[in-house]
C-alpha cells in the first residue's frame, strides 16, 4: 500500500479583495473564536495581553532580582575578604541611605533592588488599564443587550 500526500492545500496570492478572503479562511481555521462577537474577541485579546505584560513584568522582576543577588554575594565576597564592616542587605542599605549616600557595589544594590520592585508593580497596573480598555466595548454592548431585553419585557414582547 502506497501512501500519496494530500496535495489539496493551494495557497493563494494575498492581493486585495485575496487578502479579505485569507482572513475569513483564517478565522473559519479558528473555530469557537470565529464565531463570537467583536467585542467577546476584544475582551479575550485585551485579557491574554494584560496576562502577557504582567508575565514579561515578572520575568523581568526576577531577573533584577537574581542580578541583586549577585550584587550581594560580591558584596558579602568582599566584606569577608577585607574584615569590613560593609552592610550588604538591600533593605538596610535603602534605609541607610537616606543618611549618607551609598557608594560602590552597596550603591548599586541600591539601584538594582529599587528597581527590581518597580517592574512587577507597573505592569500590573498596565495590565489592569489594558483589560479595561479592552472590557469597555464588551461592557457596552452588554449593557444594551441588557437595556433591550428590558424594553422588550416592558413593551411584552
Amino acid at each position: 500500500m502506497t501512501v500519496r500526500p494530500n496535495n489539496s492545500f493551494k495557497p493563494t496570492p494575498l492581493r486585495g479583495a485575496g487578502l479579505i478572503q485569507a482572513l475569513g479562511a483564517a478565522s473559519d481555521a479558528l473555530g469557537p473564536m470565529a464565531t463570537l462577537q467583536l467585542p467577546t474577541k476584544l475582551l479575550i485579546v485585551g485579557m491574554a495581553i494584560g496576562v502577557a505584560v504582567v508575565g514579561i513584568g515578572y520575568a523581568t522582576t526576577r531577573y533584577r532580582l537574581a542580578q541583586v543577588e549577585t550584587l550581594v554575594a560580591e558584596c558579602q565576597t568582599v566584606h569577608n575578604l577585607f574584615n569590613d564592616p560593609l552592610v550588604c542587605d538591600p533593605v538596610d542599605l535603602r534605609r541607610s541611605t537616606s543618611d549618607s549616600p551609598a557608594v560602590g557595589i552597596q550603591a548599586q544594590i541600591v539601584s538594582a533592588s529599587s528597581a527590581a520592585g518597580t517592574y512587577f508593580d507597573v505592569s500590573l497596573y498596565l495590565a489592569a488599564l489594558i483589560a479595561i480598555v479592552f472590557a469597555i466595548p464588551f461592557a457596552w454592548y452588554f449593557l444594551l443587550r441588557r437595556i433591550r431585553e428590558l424594553g422588550d419585557a416592558i413593551r411584552g414582547k
